[in-house]
């Protein structure tokens, strides 16, 4: 399990992209990639096991498509 530092520092990351602009696309990879290493890390050092890594990867899969959909959606996007 994270610890609690960890697990602030994490659910920081998520909650920062969600709150992106829709068409801030590198700050909210730069994020994701934050979230994703942070994960891998903890894997590696053996603080979560492969099952918690891939519940806590969901949240990161989850922002991100969420993101899609809210570009997707933006009435801000222009067709060249």
């Amino acid at each position: 399990m994270l610890n609690e530092q960890a697990a602030a520092f994490f659910a920081d990351r998520i909650k920062k992209v969600a709150s992106l602009a829709p068409t801030d696309l590198v700050a909210a990879e730069a994020e994701l990639g934050v979230a994703s290493g942070l994960l891998s890390y903890a894997l590696f050092s053996g603080d979560i096991s492969f099952t918690e890594h891939s519940l806590l990867n969901r949240h990161i899969t989850k922002t991100r498509n969420e993101r899609v959909a809210r570009l997707c959606a933006s009435t801000l996007r222009v067709c060249a």
